[in-house]
């Protein structure tokens, strides 16, 4: 569960990291000896700010549209009034 996602937060963690945590594929779950066994996540992201929104404050993005695309990917989006 990551709480608050902003600006400062996704500068810090990076924007690799946020697509790896929801990598379609999985992730490796033995680490230390590299094995090949994957499994799914299932992450809760809270934040004031969407995708679009968080991806335009980010300064180290090359390519803008990409990233957004693949965020949208792996994230569900639920606005909460």
């Amino acid at each position: 569960m990551l709480e608050d996602l902003d600006a400062l937060v996704l500068d810090r963690l990076g924007i690799q990291f946020i697509k790896t945590i929801c990598d379609e594929a999985g992730f490796a779950i033995d680490q230390k000896y590299k094995s090949p066994q994957l499994t799914r996540a299932t992450i809760l992201v809270t934040s004031n700010q969407d995708i679009d929104q968080l991806i335009n404050c980010c300064d180290e993005v090359k390519l803008i549209e990409n990233t957004k695309a693949a965020l949208k990917r792996r994230f569900y989006q639920l606005r909460v009034d």
